[in-house]
């Protein structure tokens, strides 16, 4: 059986829903060992409501990121989808509102 150990090679990342917000579970995750802490923001902050499951909050996905990056995360990822109607400021937004929370 393949292993961590036996395959150091291999990097371990994981795409995170963002735990309703419970930060315990984030740190949780975040400390584990994972070489990649992932989660999504998806869309700008406005069609957030209208293109994410109403669980979803555009801050919450922000906290995740800056959370598991402060717990010990080495590397935090998002990503967010293009084409749904949103304005070149609002992406411009997003990216710098994503980067502050990668610093």
């Amino acid at each position: 059986m393949l292993t961590y150990r036996s395959a150091p090679h291999i990097l371990v990342e994981a795409l995170t829903p963002d735990f309703q917000g419970n930060m315990d579970h984030v740190a949780q995750l975040a400390t584990c060992g994972l070489d990649v802490f992932a989660h999504n923001i998806e869309t700008v902050e406005r069609l957030t409501p209208s293109v994410r499951d109403y669980r979803a909050k555009y801050h919450q996905s922000l906290a995740v990121l800056k959370h598991a990056k402060a717990v010990g995360a080495t590397v935090t990822k998002t990503s967010i989808m293009l084409g749904l109607g949103e304005e070149d400021e609002e992406i411009m937004q997003t990216l710098r509102g994503t980067f502050r929370n990668h610093l």
